[in-house]
């Protein structure tokens, strides 16, 4: 009985692989993924040179000034997650992203990458506000204050 059942669930796997890559128009590929979120939730509001940041609900909203358009930031376009809790900015004029789970993200507009900073994530410490000296970032937390040195 259990060979005929993982007989009969190998060949309905490899049914379902063959029919997907068989289908045309069908792709399965991570990069369709999206999330539809609710950002009428902000939380902190900044702007600087390129726009406006606000940090929401539904992840980072970023209003463009020069186009005259909104875009949005969520967790399948990079950001940990999208409960955003503050955006602050450093020197370099990237963009950190704070999270009530302690995890920051330091986004570059330029050229769209992502950098995690994960000391805080997952152990009670939510990131309160950013404040950006020179090349040093100060991180305001529920359990004090911590200093970064931006490069």
């Amino acid at each position: 009985m259990n060979k005929t059942l993982l007989s009969l669930t190998a060949m309905l796997c490899s049914a379902v692989s063959a029919f997907a890559q068989s289908v045309p128009g069908l792709d399965l590929s991570p990069q369709l993924w999206e999330s539809f979120t609710n950002m009428r939730t902000v939380r902190s509001l900044k702007p600087n040179a390129q726009g406006v940041w606000a940090a929401t609900g539904g992840g980072v909203l970023f209003w463009d000034q020069a186009n005259q358009a909104f875009k949005t930031y969520k967790n399948t376009d990079g950001v940990s997650q999208n409960d955003a809790r503050v955006i602050g900015f450093d020197r370099l004029d990237r963009v950190w992203i704070g999270f009530s789970n302690g995890a920051i993200d330091v986004f570059d507009p330029a050229n769209n990458t992502y950098k995690k900073i994960n000391e805080f994530k997952d152990n009670g410490v939510a990131v309160l506000d950013f404040f950006a000296v020179g090349d040093s970032m100060y991180l305001s937390t529920s359990v004090g204050v911590s200093l970064y040195l931006v490069q």
